[in-house]
């Protein structure tokens, strides 16, 4: 089992970060409808998602090939981030923050857990797409402490981390370890 974390950023409070349960489906959706129309198109490239589908494969049992985790404000979820799978060592990896809660570092804590949970799963390298106009998700795999790969098509940049650096929250740079106060600690259960 996933240990949970609590963490303190500088800009948003205590974020409590957990794995995802089938039982968020409701705050999951309520998460979705508070976003900007903005939002939505930059996280799934079109204006009208496939909500149901998009929530059964969040939701599914996490197993090796897959994990999802939530970020939790106030106990509302305003995070949720995944890896897929998408060959024996490599997972692509996403992300969506609430509105009101992007530029404090959730995507980057957020990040932080799925690579170490990656590793542990053997996953050698993280792969994501983005639009070019995602400055705030290009600037988060950027700035994550491993070394960021980038390649770009007409509309798409395809994103490319190696894991084999050192773990990211032992590598963050200064203004990202200056967001978190205290560093990550696991929940005593």
């Amino acid at each position: 089992m996933m240990p949970e974390y609590d963490a303190r950023l500088s800009r948003a409070g205590l974020v409590h970060l957990r794995r995802a349960q089938p039982d968020d489906r409701p705050a999951l959706r309520d998460l979705h409808a508070r976003l900007s129309p903005a939002a939505i198109y930059l996280r799934y490239f079109t204006a009208a998602p496939n909500l149901d589908r998009e929530l059964d494969r969040l939701l599914r049992p996490v197993d090796d090939d897959h994990e999802t985790l939530v970020a939790l404000v106030d106990d509302v979820i305003v995070g949720v981030a995944c890896y897929e799978r998408v060959d024996p060592y490599v997972a692509e990896v996403a992300f969506l923050v609430d509105d009101s809660h992007r530029g404090v570092g959730l995507a980057t804590l957020l990040l932080s857990v799925l690579t170490s949970s990656a590793r542990r799963h053997g996953v050698h390298e993280l792969h994501a797409e983005t639009l070019h106009g995602n400055a705030a998700m290009l600037s988060v795999f950027r700035d994550c402490g491993l070394q960021c790969i980038t390649s770009a098509s007409r509309e798409v940049v395809h994103v490319r981390i190696p894991l084999s650096g050192p773990p990211i929250n032992e590598a963050w740079p200064a203004t990202v370890v200056d967001v978190l106060r205290p560093p990550l600690v696991p929940v005593q259960q």
